[in-house]
């Protein structure tokens, strides 16, 4: 029987190898900097120039994860600061908010008002939007990989994953919360977090999950070997997402023997019926 502890292992060994996970693992680390570097250690959010910092991480994540709160709208990010320093003084009573919330998601808890908050506004909408994602994966290199991420990977295969694993003892009895479209989200990671209780390995899990899903190697292959998959791609009938399972031709050269197992299992994942 398939257990999922054995595939958030190989998802996470395969974004740990020097093969396929480098520029994932790089950018990752450029990140950690901004939250585990001596000089950034924030304990006391009334600095000015520590709330700088706070705005420093989050543009860094919204670039680097294409969560588009400072492109797409304005004063997205100083809103989400402003709503930080409100809630918390430090990092550690932020971190302790974060790791609170999770125990039992709900949307009178200082973190989940963030998450139902919108922030920033445009022109065709002056009320702002929710910055679920982005808050998320704040809260995840803040805590240092004990939240969860949120994000559309997430969203879009969660669920899939669940019913895929559905006979292991952890999930067989447990009916799915779906009362708050936006806080139900995380009391639904939590649970399938359960048998694993590792929220990097997850996350590994359902990004990985993702990307292969839609055809995506440009953080897992390395620049050599993801031109030579387009070049393939290219002259192939079908599109990036389904090349891997059309073509003829050897994956060996391409992929790492875990990483074409791991994509046999994203396979099984994306034929599921909802």
């Amino acid at each position: 029987m398939e257990k999922i502890d054995y595939y958030t292992n190989l998802s996470h060994k395969i974004l740990s190898s020097s093969r396929e996970g480098k520029q994932y693992l790089d950018d990752r680390e450029i990140i950690k900097l901004l939250f585990l570097s001596k000089n950034w250690k924030l304990n006391n959010y009334k600095k000015y120039e520590q709330r700088q910092k706070i705005k420093a991480r989050l543009t860094l994540i919204d670039s680097y994860y294409s969560t588009n709160v400072r492109s797409r709208r304005n004063d997205g990010i100083d809103d989400i600061v402003k709503s930080i320093y409100k809630i918390a003084n430090s990092d550690d009573e932020l971190r302790k908010l974060f790791i609170d919330f999770i125990r039992s998601p709900n949307k009178k808890h200082k973190v989940g008002k963030l998450f139902i908050k919108t922030f920033g506004w445009q022109k065709s909408n002056l009320k702002g939007i929710k910055a679920i994602s982005l808050i998320s994966k704040y809260g995840y290199f803040l805590t240092q990989y004990k939240f969860p991420i949120v994000d559309k990977y997430v969203r879009k295969y969660h669920t899939r994953i669940l019913k895929y694993f559905k006979s292991q003892d952890e999930y067989q009895k447990i009916k799915l919360p779906n009362s708050d479209p936006d806080l139900s989200i995380f009391q639904r990671i939590s649970i399938l977090n359960s048998p694993i209780n590792n929220y990097e390995k997850l996350d590994n899990l359902l990004w990985l999950t993702g990307k292969i899903a839609d055809g995506n190697y440009s953080l897992i292959l390395n620049k050599k070997k993801h031109k030579i998959l387009v070049k393939r791609i290219n002259k192939a009938e079908c599109s990036s997402s389904e090349y891997i399972y059309c073509t003829k031709k050897p994956l060996s050269d391409i992929f790492s023997p875990d990483l074409i197992e791991f994509i046999k299992f994203v396979k099984k994942i994306v034929d599921l019926k909802k």
